[in-house]
C-alpha cells in the first residue's frame, strides 16, 4: 500500500510537471487563441518522460543521499542535475518522433526548437531538483534530531538506572555491610573501599551528560567496581581482562561495562561451591564480556532494561550492532567499539 501511494503521488507529480513544461514551451496551445481547441493529445507522453525523470531522480536519491551536515548541497544538486540533463537530451528526441509517429504532433521538428524545448525541461527539473534536496535535507535534519533526542533520552534513562541501582537499598546495605566489616579488620582495605567507592558516584557523575567516552575511562570505572564486588564477594567473585593496547583508540557508551557487571551478579549464583568468573577480552574492535552462566533459581525482579538500553545505544551511535551469545554454559555480550575521530 506505502509503495501504491508513493507511484500515485509520482504520477501527480509527472503530469504537474507536464503541464507546466507544456504550458511553457507553448505546446499544447492551439495557433489560435480558442481554449476549445487546446490539444491534450501528446499530454501522456511528457508525462512518462517526465516519470521516467523522476524515478532516476528517486534512485540517485538512494545511491547518494543528502545529509544534512554531511552532504555538500551544491555537490549534490550538480551531480543530479548533471545527470538528468543528458537523460533529458537522451530522450526528448524519441520524445517528438514518438509525438509525430503518434499524430499528437508537427510532421516536422526545428532542431532549434529540440534544443528550446531541452532547455524548458531542463530549467523545470533544475528547480525541482532544488526544491526536492532542500526537502530532503530538512527531512535529514528532522531525523537526525529525533535521533539525536531519542540516545539522549537513552543516556538519560542509563543514568537514572545506574544512580538508581547504586542508592537501592540492596547496595546500600551490602556496601555498608562490607565497609563496616573492613573498618573492624582493615581500616587500609577500608578506606580504598570508600575511594573505590566515590570513583564510582563521581564517573557517573562526570559523565551523566557524555553519548560517548574513551575505553580508558571506562576501564577505569570497570576496575573501580570490580574492586567493589570483589571485596564483597572476595575468591567467589574472579575476573580475568585483556584490553587492547590503544585504549584511547576506542569509544564506549559511558556505564555499559558497569551495567554488564551487575547483570552478571544480579542474575547468577556466587558462593563458594559455585564461584562466579567474568572475563573481558578483545578481538579486532569487539570487546567480548562474558560470564559463566549459572542462574539463580529465584531471580531479583527485573526490567530487562539494562541490556536493551545497551543495544540501543550502540545502534544508535554505531553501524554495528551488539550480539549476545548464551551457550555451552557461558553468557557473553559483544560490543563493537566505536573508533575515535
Amino acid at each position: 500500500m506505502k509503495s501504491l501511494k508513493k507511484q500515485l503521488i509520482d504520477v501527480i507529480i509527472s503530469i504537474g510537471l507536464a503541464l507546466l513544461y507544456n504550458l511553457v514551451g507553448g505546446i499544447i496551445l492551439s495557433a489560435s487563441s480558442n481554449w476549445g481547441q487546446m490539444n491534450f493529445g501528446a499530454l501522456y507522453i511528457d508525462v512518462i518522460f517526465f516519470f521516467l525523470l523522476l524515478k532516476m531522480l528517486r534512485f540517485m536519491r538512494r545511491q547518494n543521499p543528502a545529509k544534512a551536515g554531511v552532504s555538500s548541497p551544491l555537490r549534490v544538486i550538480l551531480n543530479r542535475i548533471g545527470i538528468l540533463f543528458l537523460l533529458i537530451v537522451f530522450l526528448l528526441g524519441p520524445v517528438f518522433k514518438l509525438k509525430v509517429a503518434t499524430g499528437d504532433y508537427f510532421t516536422y521538428v526545428a532542431n532549434s526548437v529540440i534544443y528550446l524545448h531541452i532547455t524548458i525541461a531542463s530549467i523545470i527539473m533544475l528547480v525541482y531538483v532544488g526544491l526536492d534536496l532542500g526537502y530532503e535535507l530538512m527531512d535529514s535534519w528532522r531525523k537526525a534530531e529525533a535521533e539525536k533526542e531519542k540516545l539522549h533520552r537513552l543516556h538519560t534513562q542509563a543514568q537514572f538506572e545506574n544512580l538508581k541501582a547504586q542508592v537501592n537499598p540492596h547496595f546500600l546495605f551490602n556496601s555498608l555491610n562490607t565497609l563496616s566489616s573492613l573498618i573492624v579488620e582493615d581500616g587500609d582495605r577500608a578506606r580504598q573501599f570508600v575511594r573505590q567507592l566515590s570513583t564510582v558516584y563521581r564517573y557517573i557523575l562526570e559523565n551523566r551528560e557524555n553519548d560517548l567516552v574513551e575505553l580508558e575511562r571506562e576501564k577505569s570505572l570497570f576496575d573501580s567496581f570490580v574492586y567493589l564486588c570483589q571485596t564483597r564477594f572476595e575468591e567467589n567473585f574472579i575476573v580475568h581482562a585483556e584490553w587492547p593496547e590503544n585504549l584511547n583508540q576506542w569509544s564506549i557508551p559511558p556505564m555499559t561495562l558497569q551495567i554488564l557487571v551487575e547483570n552478571a551478579i544480579k542474575h547468577n549464583v556466587i558462593s563458594k561451591q559455585k564461584p562466579l568468573t567474568l572475563w573481558v577480552n578483545y578481538d579486532e574492535g569487539i570487546l567480548s564480556v562474558g560470564n559463566t552462566n549459572q542462574p539463580r533459581r529465584q531471580l531479583d525482579s527485573g526490567t530487562g532494561f539494562g541490556l536493551k538500553n545497551i543495544r540501543e545505544r550502540f545502534h544508535q551511535l554505531s553501524d554495528k550492532e551488539v550480539s549476545i551469545i548464551n551457550q555451552d554454559g557461558n553468557f557473553v555480550v559483544q560490543l563493537p567499539l566505536i573508533p575515535r575521530s
